[in-house]
C-alpha cells in the first residue's frame, strides 16, 4: 500500500510538472534558486562541467542527522524531495527512532526541514528549493519520544557510533541546551571526535542571541564545528531576513565560558525554505510542500550540506577520501567571507563554499592534513610564495584536541601556536586580532589574516607550545594561501568589466567560467551587472542570477527599496535594491525608458531583474507594463479569466496575478483615512460592475495584477433605523440599505437590527449611489503606535492616543495589510502606526492595517489654538490635531494646551487616501535637558470605594494614569492638590506624571494607594456608663455610625469638629458624591482631612453645608449648637420660615438670625430637650454626647 501511495504521489507530481510546462504562458521557468545556496556559492558548483563533468552534488556522501523525525516515519512513503531515484544510492539509507516512540515520524516539522536542507532533491519545486547537497544520502536518527519531546541519549556515543559505522562522517545536530559551559555533553562530543578524527559533528550555536556568551553546552565543544545563523534576505518575512552580510539577532553569540571563539563561522539560517512534514501545516503559501523556518539549526544544516560537497571535492580532485574533521573545519574557515562582527562572538566569517572550493581548484589554497603530530616544543615550517600582492593572505590552523575536564577554567589540553613571518621579518600570531603580538592559548583553531600582502616568501610555523600528556603528539591540519578576489560586477563595456571596488577587468586576458541561473554560459554576452566574480591569475568565475516575475510592488522602506510579489500565495520574500546599484548607475527602466527610482515602477507590473547571489540584492531592474481599464463583465474563477465590458478580448490571469485595492473613500472618519480597505487575493472578490485597472504583459497580454476601485464608506454608527432601513454615521451622513445587502458583525452574518450604535463599519456602496450593498461592523477597533511585536509569543503591544496600552494575541488567521496588499506579520515593526480590528473582548487581533508615514519632522511650537485644534510652528507651518492624535511628552499622553511655546516637537503625519489630507498621528514633545523637575508630596488613599489624592507640588499640571487606561488631568492652583475619584476594582497603584508647563520640567513616578481599614463596630465604651447620653451612643455604635478611640473610650464630653460631624452625617444618611474629580471649592480644602473629604463634598452637593462667608469650611473648628441646628434642619428637609415663633429660653436673643428658624423647627419636633435648663447657649460647642443624642433622635 505504501508503494502504491508513493507511485501515485510521484505520478501526480509528474502531471503537475507537465502542466506547469504546458502553461508557460503564465508561469516562467524557474531554475534552482534556494537563496542560502546562492549566498554560500554552492549553487553554481552543482553545474556539470564547471569543476567536474557531473558537478558537485554530495554524491557518495552519507550525512548523519539526529533530529525530531522524518515526515511520516517511512523511508518510502515520504516527501518528494526525500524520495530515492532509481539506480542511485537511497536518499535515506537509515531511519530509526532512538526513543520510546514507535515511528520515527515528524509531527514537529524540524527534522524534515533540516534533512531536505542538507540533501533534498527539490522535486516538488522543479529544483527551486533543493538542498545544498542534493546528491548526498541521509542517515536519520529520530529523537522525538512518544509525548513529542526531544530526548537525546545520555551517552552521545550511542548516537554517533552507529552512524560512524554506517559510513557517516558529517553529523548534523540541530539541538542543544544547558548553559554556556564546557559540560559533560561537550566532553562526550570531544572524546568521540578525538577517537574518530575524520568524524565532523556540526552543531548550531543556539537561538538565545543577541547577547554575548549565550551558547548551548554542546556548542562549547572544541572539536565540533559550531555554526551561528546569518540572515537570508527575504525582507518581507521579517527583520532577521534582510541583509546577508549580517548575523541574525536571535543567533547565540560567543565566547564560550572559558573565552574560546565560538561559533567558528556563520551560515545562512534565518529564513530558509525547505521541505514541510506532511504531519504539520506549513506557513509558505507559495508552495504547500515547503515551509519557512529559521535559526542556528538551519545554519548547521546548510553547513552540513556544504561539508558534503567539500568532502566530495577532496575525494575526487585531491584523492583524499578520509580528510580529518580538522581539515574540513580549517578549509571552511579559511574560505569564509569576512564580516564586521566581533570574531569572539560571531566567528571567523560567513560561509563561502565557492571561495573555498575555487581556491582549492585553482591551487591558491594549499592544504596539509598532518597525521604525524608534533611533540611538545616541536615546530613544523611551511613556505608560501606570494606573487600577487593585490590579494590577501589567509592561514588557518585547526586540530582535534583531547577532551578536557567539565567546568575547567580552560578546556584546551594541547596548545599549538600559529606564527607567520612576512618577507620583511614581521611576525603575525594566530587569533591576534588587535595585533599585539600575543599567542593564543585558548582555542584549537587559529587564523592569521593579512589583508595587504607583500611579494615574496612567507614562512608559516606551527609550534607545539604545550602538550598535556607527556610523550604524546598532536595531529593538525593547515590551510594556507591567497583566496580568490571576490567582487561584484557593476558595469560591462564589451570585454571590460568594472567591479564594485573600482577594479577594471579585461576578459580577453582571462579564461571565463560563467554560470547564470544554474546553466553554464561560456560567453561574455551573458554577463550581467550584479553578478559575483571570483578572480585568480588568468581565470574568472562569474555567477549570476535573474528574477523574472510579475504583479510586483515597489516599496521604499527605512531599510531600503523593497520589491516584492503582491500576491501572498506566490510571495517568496522579495528583494532589496542594492544601494550600490543606484550609485553605479545599474539602471531602472519602465518599458525601456530609464526612470529615477522604484516609485516610478507601476504597481503590479512585470519585472526582470538581476540579482547579486552573495548578498541577494537586486541590481538592474527592467519593468514592463500595459494598463487596461474598464468595468468587469464576467469572471471565470476556474479558468482564471476576466472579460471587461465593451472589450472582446478575454484576459488570462498569470499564476502570480494579484488583486490590490485603490478604493474610493466617499465618507470616512479622520482616524481611518490613513488605513486601507484591502482584502486577500481572492478571485471571488471580483464582481461584475466593478471598476478595474489591469496591468498586462505587453508581449503575452496575460494579466499581472488587477487594481480594484470600489466606492467605500468607513465610520462609526450613530444610529440605525430598522423601519426605514437606514444607517447614520458619525459624519452626519445617512445611508440607505440596498435590497438584499449582506451584514456582518464581528465576523458573523447578522441582520440589520444587530448592528449597534458605536460599531465601526466598512461598507461597500452601489456605484454612483449612497446605498450600502455590503456592510462589515466591528465592536472593537484600536489605533496606535506599535511598541513591540513578538512572533514567538504571537503578540502585538501598542500604545493608543490616550497612552493606554493594548496587548493583542495573534494567530494564523490574523491578517495584515499595507500599501493596498496583504503583508506578513513580520512587516509590523516597533514604531509602526496601525489600526487593529479585534474580537469583542479586545484580546485577539483579527486584522491589522499599517499606515504609511508621510512626514516625520522636528519643529518648534509657536502656539496652540484649542478652538480650531491647530498647532502652529515657528516655521509658519500649521497642523490640525484631533482626538486620535497621540500628543505625548516623555512617553506620556498630555493635553495640547500643556505644550510650552518654544518646545521642540517630533511630528508624525500619516498619508491618507485621496481626497483626504494627511493625518497628524503623533506629537512627541522633547524633554528639555537639565531642567529642574518639579517637587511633589502627594498621597493616595482609598476609603469606602473612593480614591482620595492630596498633597503639594511646585508643578501646575498633574496627570493620573489609572489601571483601566483612563487619564485624569488636574490643574494645580497655588501648589495644592485635593481630588477624589471612584476607586477602580483591584486598583492599588497610580502612575503619576507631574508637569510644569512654565519651565517644561517633568517627572513621572508610581503612587501607591494606601487603604484605610475601618475599625470594627464598638458596642460598648469604657467611659459612658451612667452618662445621660449612654443609650443614644450605644444605639449609634450598634449601627456602626460612630466609633470610639483606641483606648476603648468614647469621650462623650469632648467637643466635635465640623469634619467629624459631616463624616458622621454622611455615613448615617448614606450620602455619596455624584461628581468625582473636581477641585473642592472651599478655599481651605487642603486642610480637610482625607478621611472626611468625600463626606464634606457630598454634604455640600446635597445642600447640608455651605461654609463660611469667606469661602472656607474650617474642618477642625468645633461645631456650635447653632451650626448643628442648621445642618440638622436641612437634613430633615425643613424649609418653611417660622421666624415669628417664640422659644422658652432666656438667651434666645443670642441665637444668630441665620439659625433661628432651625432652632424653632428642632424645638417643635421636641429635639431640644437634650439641652436642659433655661439657657440654650446657641454659640456653645456641641459635645460628642450631644451630637449622638441629636442624630439618634432625628
Amino acid at each position: 500500500m505504501k508503494y502504491i501511495y508513493k507511485k501515485s504521489w510521484q505520478h501526480f507530481l509528474s502531471l503537475l510538472l507537465c502542466l506547469c510546462l504546458f502553461l508557460q504562458i503564465s508561469i516562467y521557468p524557474v531554475l534552482a534558486n534556494d537563496r542560502s545556496a546562492d549566498i554560500i556559492g554552492s549553487s553554481p558548483l552543482l553545474v556539470p562541467n564547471l569543476l567536474t563533468p557531473s558537478g558537485l552534488s554530495g554524491k557518495g556522501q552519507i550525512v548523519g542527522i539526529a533530529d525530531s523525525g522524518l515526515d511520516k516515519g517511512s523511508m518510502t512513503d515520504i516527501h518528494p524531495d526525500l524520495q530515492s531515484d532509481p539506480g542511485t544510492m537511497p536518499k535515506v539509507v537509515m531511519l530509526k527512532s532512538y526513543t520510546d516512540r514507535e515511528l520515527p515520524d515528524d509531527p514537529n516539522g524540524h527534522g524534515t526541514f533540516m534533512a531536505a536542507t542538507i540533501a533534498g532533491s527539490g522535486k516538488a519545486s522543479q529544483g527551486q528549493y533543493q538542498g545544498i547537497a542534493p546528491g548526498a544520502s541521509l542517515y536519520f536518527q529520530a529523537l522525538l519520544d512518544k509525548v513529542n519531546n526531544l530526548k537525546v541519549p545520555e551517552r552521545l556515543e550511542d548516537l554517533f557510533r552507529p552512524a560512524y559505522s554506517a559510513g557517516v562522517r558529517i553529523h548534523v545536530d540541530g539541538w542543544g541546551g544547558g548553559s554556556n559551559a564546557y559540560s559533560a555533553s561537550s566532553v562526550q562530543i570531544d572524546d568521540f571526535v578525538y577517537k574518530y578524527q575524520d568524524f565532523m559533528p556540526v552543531f548550531g550555536a543556539g537561538n538565545s542571541g543577541p547577547g554575548s556568551g549565550t551558547l548551548t553546552s554542546e556548542a562549547n565543544s572544541k572539536n565540533a564545528l559550531t555554526v551561528g545563523s546569518s540572515q537570508v534576505p527575504r525582507p518581507a518575512f521579517g527583520p532577521e531576513a534582510r541583509f546577508a552580510d549580517q548575523s541574525a539577532e536571535s543567533s547565540s553569540r560567543g565566547p564560550t565560558a572559558d573565552g574560546r571563539i565560538k561559533p567558528e563561522i556563520l551560515a545562512p539560517g534565518s529564513a530558509l525554505i525547505s521541505a514541510n512534514s506532511s504531519l504539520i501545516e506549513g506557513n509558505f503559501a507559495a508552495n504547500s510542500f515547503y515551509n519557512r523556518m529559521g535559526g542556528s539549526s538551519m545554519a548547521a544544516a546548510v553547513t552540513g550540506g556544504a561539508l558534503a560537497l567539500l568532502r566530495e571535492q577532496l575525494k575526487t580532485d585531491k584523492n583524499m577520501p578520509d580528510p580529518s574533521s580538522a581539515l574540513l573545519k580549517a578549509l571552511l574557515i579559511n574560505g569564509a567571507r569576512s564580516q564586521t562582527g566581533d570574531p569572539t562572538q560571531e566567528g571567523f566569517g560567513i560561509l563561502d563554499l565557492a571561495g573555498t572550493v575555487l581556491a582549492l581548484q585553482e591551487g591558491t589554497f594549499k592544504i596539509s592534513d598532518e597525521k604525524t603530530g608534533l611533540k611538545a616544543e616541536e615546530i613544523r615550517e611551511y613556505k608560501l610564495q606570494v606573487n600577487d600582492p593585490s590579494l590577501p593572505i589567509k592561514i588557518t590552523l585547526a586540530w582535534v584536541d583531547p577532551p578536557g575536564t567539565p567546568g575547567a577554567a580552560s578546556a584546551l589540553v594541547n596548545n599549538l601556536d600559529l606564527i607567520v613571518q612576512e618577507p620583511g621579518g614581521k611576525s603575525y600570531y594566530g587569533n591576534d586580532f588587535s595585533g599585539q603580538g600575543r599567542a593564543d592559548y585558548k582555542n584549537n583553531v587559529e587564523q592569521v589574516s593579512i589583508p595587504v600582502s607583500k611579494t615574496g616568501e612567507y614562512i608559516i610555523k606551527v609550534k607545539a607550545t604545550s602538550i598535556g600528556r607527556a610523550g604524546s603528539m598532536q595531529n593538525f591540519a593547515l590551510v594556507y594561501g591567497q583566496p580568490l578576489k571576490s567582487q561584484v560586477i557593476t558595469e560591462i563595456n564589451k570585454n571590460e568589466l568594472n567591479l564594485l571596488d573600482g577594479t577594471k577587468v579585461n576578459l580577453a586576458e582571462l579564461k571565463l567560467h560563467q554560470v547564470v541561473d544554474g546553466s553554464l554560459v561560456n560567453s561574455t554576452a551573458g554577463i550581467q551587472v550584479g553578478s559575483d566574480i571570483y578572480l585568480s591569475a588568468g581565470v574568472a568565475y562569474i555567477f549570476g542570477r535573474t528574477w523574472k516575475t510579475g504583479g510586483i510592488q515597489a516599496l521604499p522602506t527605512s531599510e531600503g527599496d523593497l520589491l516584492l510579489e503582491m500576491n501572498t500565495k506566490v510571495r517568496e520574500g522579495g528583494y532589496y535594491l542594492a544601494p550600490q546599484a543606484v550609485a553605479a548607475g545599474a539602471g531602472i527602466s519602465v518599458n525601456g525608458l530609464p526612470v529615477a527610482s522604484i516609485t516610478d515602477i507601476p504597481s503590479g507590473a512585470e519585472l526582470k531583474a538581476t540579482i547579486n547571489p552573495a548578498l541577494q540584492t537586486l541590481w538592474k531592474l527592467e519593468a514592463v507594463n500595459q494598463e487596461t481599464s474598464g468595468f468587469i463583465e464576467q469572471v471565470n474563477t476556474e479558468a482564471k479569466e476576466v472579460k471587461l465590458v465593451h472589450d472582446p478580448h478575454i484576459y488570462k490571469l498569470a499564476a502570480w496575478a494579484a488583486i490590490s485595492y485603490r478604493d474610493k473613500l466617499l465618507d470616512c472618519t479622520v482616524q481611518d483615512t490613513p488605513y486601507g480597505t484591502a482584502e486577500q487575493n481572492d478571485l471571488d472578490k471580483l464582481m461584475p460592475g466593478m471598476k478595474v485597472t489591469m496591468q498586462v504583459s505587453p508581449k503575452t497580454q496575460v494579466v499581472q495584477s488587477l487594481l480594484l476601485e470600489r466606492p467605500m464608506v468607513i465610520g462609526r454608527v450613530e444610529s440605525v433605523d430598522i423601519a426605514e432601513e437606514k444607517i447614520v454615521l458619525d459624519s452626519g451622513k445617512t445611508y440607505q440599505i440596498f435590497p438584499g445587502a449582506s451584514f456582518y458583525r464581528d465576523e458573523e452574518l447578522v441582520k440589520l437590527e444587530d448592528i449597534k450604535s458605536g460599531d465601526r463599519i466598512v461598507a461597500l456602496l452601489m456605484p454612483d449611489s449612497s446605498s450600502i450593498m455590503q456592510l462589515r461592523a466591528f465592536s472593537y477597533v484600536s489605533y496606535g503606535r506599535v511598541v513591540y511585536t513578538s512572533p514567538k509569543q504571537k503578540s502585538l503591544y501598542l500604545i493608543d492616543s490616550n497612552n493606554s496600552a493594548h496587548n493583542f494575541a495573534l494567530n494564523k488567521q490574523t491578517e495584515v495589510f499595507g500599501w493596498g496588499i496583504p503583508l506578513e506579520f513580520t512587516s509590523i515593526l516597533p514604531g509602526s502606526w496601525v489600526r487593529v480590528i479585534a474580537d469583542p473582548t479586545g484580546k485577539e487581533a483579527w486584522r491589522i492595517d499599517l499606515a504609511e508615514i508621510g512626514e516625520a519632522e522636528v519643529k518648534i511650537l509657536s502656539s496652540v489654538n484649542p478652538d480650531k485644534k491647530i498647532l502652529s510652528m515657528t516655521d509658519g507651518s500649521k497642523y490640525t490635531y484631533s482626538s486620535s492624535t497621540r500628543i505625548s511628552k516623555g512617553g506620556y499622553s498630555i493635553n495640547a494646551l500643556d505644550i510650552m511655546p518654544g518646545e521642540k516637537v517630533n511630528l508624525t503625519t500619516l498619508l491618507s487616501h485621496s481626497p483626504w489630507p494627511q493625518v497628524l498621528a503623533g506629537v512627541e514633545v522633547e524633554l528639555i535637558p537639565q531642567i529642574k523637575v518639579p517637587d511633589t508630596e502627594l498621597t493616595a488613599r482609598s476609603l469606602n470605594g473612593v480614591l482620595i489624592i492630596q498633597g503639594n507640588t511646585t508643578a501646575d499640571r498633574l496627570y493620573l494614569y489609572r489601571q483601566d487606561g483612563s487619564t485624569e488631568r488636574i490643574t494645580v492652583v497655588d501648589g495644592r492638590v485635593s481630588r477624589i475619584y471612584r476607586l477602580l476594582d483591584n486598583e492599588t497603584e497610580l502612575r503619576l506624571v507631574i508637569l510644569d508647563t512654565r519651565s517644561g520640567g517633568m517627572k513621572a513616578s508610581d503612587l501607591k494607594i494606601s487603604v484605610y481599614q475601618p475599625q470594627p463596630a464598638q458596642n460598648s465604651f469604657n467611659d459612658i456608663s451612667g452618662h445621660w447620653a449612654e443609650n443614644y451612643i450605644k444605639d449609634l455604635a450598634r449601627r456602626n455610625f460612630v466609633n470610639g478611640y483606641g483606648d476603648g473610650s468614647y469621650r462623650p464630653d469632648q467637643t466635635l469638629s465640623r469634619a467629624e460631624l459631616v463624616s458622621i452625617i454622611a455615613s448615617l444618611h448614606d450620602l455619596t458624591l455624584t461628581v468625582m474629580g473636581e477641585k473642592p471649592n472651599f478655599i481651605d480644602y487642603q486642610d480637610i482631612p482625607w478621611w472626611a473629604l468625600e463626606a464634606v463634598l457630598a454634604a455640600k452637593e446635597h445642600g447640608l453645608i455651605s461654609g463660611y462667608a469667606d469661602g472656607s469650611f474650617q474642618p477642625a473648628r468645633a461645631v456650635t449648637r447653632s451650626e448643628m441646628a442648621v445642618i440638622l434642619s436641612r437634613l430633615a428637609g425643613e424649609t418653611k420660615a417660622v421666624t415669628s415663633a417664640e422659644l422658652p429660653y432666656q438667651d434666645s436673643e443670642q441665637i444668630p438670625s441665620w439659625a433661628r428658624d432651625a432652632f424653632v423647627q428642632l424645638y417643635e419636633r421636641g429635639l431640644l430637650t437634650i439641652f436642659p435648663g433655661e439657657l440654650l447657649e446657641p454659640n456653645r460647642p456641641v459635645t460628642r454626647a450631644e451630637a449622638a443624642a441629636l442624630l439618634d433622635k432625628i
